[in-house]
């Protein structure tokens, strides 16, 4: 039985959320070797390489995560965090802004309360 995708996603984003960027770069380019169309991994990926200080390589993965879903709220707010740590605050706030619009404008799932 193969890995999946999301097996590998989830524990590569407790990695890089608590600074073990190194050891989250193999989960995610492990998770990009299943499926490179997994938006969550590209777009994580790309995050994880911002923090290496590889700004080229991570620009490059933001875009491909942006051409597989451009409707992912995800990869807009973790490319704001990218631009923020680089001092682009008007960049990452115009990112923050566009995640909020695409959650705010989802289809309601008749689960709200």
């Amino acid at each position: 039985m193969g890995e999946n995708v999301s097996a590998l996603t989830g524990p590569g984003e407790v990695l890089l959320e608590t600074g073990k960027v190194d050891e989250a770069v193999v989960f995610f380019t492990k998770a990009i070797g299943i499926d490179p169309a997994f938006t969550p991994a590209v777009s994580n990926m790309a995050l994880a390489l911002a923090r290496q200080g590889k700004a080229d390589e991570s620009r490059e993965q933001f875009r491909n995560a942006l051409e597989l879903n451009p409707l992912d709220p995800g990869t807009y707010h973790r490319r704001g965090e990218s631009l923020e740590v680089q001092g682009n605050l008007g960049g990452a706030a115009a990112d923050y802004r566009r995640a909020v619009e695409i959650i705010m404008n989802l289809p309601a799932s008749g689960d709200e309360v």
